[in-house]
């Protein structure tokens, strides 16, 4: 999972008052998440203010709004406690698209090799020539995609080591398949 989001300091002069939003993390489309921010410190009752750029939050003002993940977004909450000292901390969602290896229309016959694979990957398609690589992780976010890779090695060697599928297209059609990384 890729994230950027995290702890932010004081925005007043008091510096052990913090609040962290827990939730930071890729998402695929059409999910909802709870955004659940942790106040440290500080005086109770705490108000809080929400901005959102991408997806719209449930409620603006509310402790836990929610959002349904269609997009990159990025979340900002702004608390203030009851002696008016603030701060804020912000969250980056992305949003991953969700795919499947076996629910591919107009199927290829391709391979990938070697595979598992270390540093290069190379795409055979019985002669047809492929437009594209994508590798996908298995949340289904493009990992990395190359150009016309049938003819040329693929360098994947900066993928982290696990499973991914790579998806080849061509103008017949499309194969996906899985792919170890090693």
């Amino acid at each position: 999972f890729g994230t950027d989001g995290g702890l932010s300091e004081l925005l007043s002069t008091d510096s052990i008052y913090s609040t962290w939003l827990q939730f930071s993390e890729n998402i695929c489309t059409n999910n909802t998440i709870h955004l659940n921010p942790v106040v440290n410190y500080g005086t109770p009752p705490y108000t809080f203010a929400w901005q959102a750029i991408g997806n719209t939050l449930s409620c603006n003002n509310c402790q836990n709004p929610t959002a349904t993940i269609t997009q990159n977004s990025v979340y900002t909450v702004l608390v203030t406690d009851a002696d008016n000292r603030t701060t804020a901390d912000t969250l980056h969602v992305y949003a991953c698209l969700n795919t499947a290896v076996n629910e591919v229309e107009n199927e290829i016959a391709a391979s990938i090799y070697p595979n598992p694979a270390t540093g290069m990957l190379y795409v055979e398609t019985g002669g047809a020539d492929a437009l594209t690589l994508n590798i996908y992780d298995l949340q289904g976010c493009l990992a990395i995609s190359f150009s016309h890779p049938t003819t040329q090695a693929n360098d994947i060697s900066k993928l982290a080591n696990g499973l991914y599928v790579a998806e080849i297209l061509t103008p017949a059609g499309t194969a996906r398949k899985r792919l170890v990384k090693m």
